[in-house]
């Protein structure tokens, strides 16, 4: 799987969310330890086995309605990061 296969598979699993993309993008960035501007920069990038579980994981989650900061464990606010635990 690619970055931008892993952004569509989200896109599709999120289908409900007014955000879906940007919440896709937020949780692969958070599993990755990385900026958006890299999923721009690299979208046929391969993932590990290990990235796609744990992004697969995180996906499921924000499907059941968790909210994406208490996934990532941080917020963004202005250009502050808060952490959220």
């Amino acid at each position: 799987m690619q970055i931008n296969d892993a952004i569509i598979y989200a896109t599709r699993k999120l289908n409900y969310s007014n955000s879906k993309r940007i919440d896709s993008e937020v949780l692969l960035c958070s599993v990755l330890k990385c900026n958006r501007i890299k999923l721009y920069t690299y979208p046929e990038q391969k993932l590990s086995n290990t990235v796609q579980q744990a992004f697969k994981k995180l996906v499921e989650k924000r499907s059941k309605g968790y909210p994406v900061a208490y996934l990532t464990k941080q917020k963004e606010f202005w250009k502050h990061t808060l952490l959220v635990n």
